[in-house]
């Protein structure tokens, strides 16, 4: 599936209903589903280093992925 194309032409009509809302909330918490699973579950990448590269601790990181979560719902 080509990434550009992801939740493009849709009818208008699906609009009343919130679906297009919806399936954007979707995209990103499947998004940072994945960001957190490479993180935390794979350990694919050593992201305390990067953390300790960018001075932000675990916590702040959270506190982050946290609200990007929350505000997924009225940023799209």
């Amino acid at each position: 599936m080509n990434e550009k194309n992801y939740l493009t032409n849709m009818p208008f009509y699906i609009s009343e209903y919130g679906l297009c809302k919806t399936l954007a909330i979707r995209r990103e918490i499947i998004h940072i589903k994945h960001i957190l699973t490479e993180m935390l579950v794979r350990k694919s990448f050593p992201y305390m280093n990067w953390l300790d590269q960018i001075e932000m601790n675990f916590h702040d990181y959270m506190i982050i992925m946290t609200n990007r979560i929350r505000n997924s719902r009225n940023s799209k």
